[in-house]
């Protein structure tokens, strides 16, 4: 869904230029990979790995899959 930029908050906005970003690294890391020969390797490698929490996310106790599914965890009381 696109909206009006106008209209759209500034944190949405931003949000959406960092996706943006995210993907067209993703896409170009890829494309070098399969450049230099290494993408049967390197898919291989994401399968095995992608059920894995990266340190990112269990520095921050997310769970993609809880996220996907629209789970929020209640927030940890400091």
């Amino acid at each position: 869904m696109i909206m009006n930029r106008e209209s759209t908050p500034a944190a949405v906005v931003k949000l959406q230029g960092t996706i943006q970003a995210v993907s067209r690294m993703n896409f170009y890391l890829w494309m070098y990979v399969a450049q230099e020969g290494e993408f049967e390797d390197a898919m291989e490698f994401v399968r095995t790995m992608q059920r894995e929490p990266s340190p990112f996310e269990e520095m921050l106790g997310i769970n993609p899959w809880e996220v996907a599914a629209g789970y929020t965890p209640p927030p940890d009381d400091f």
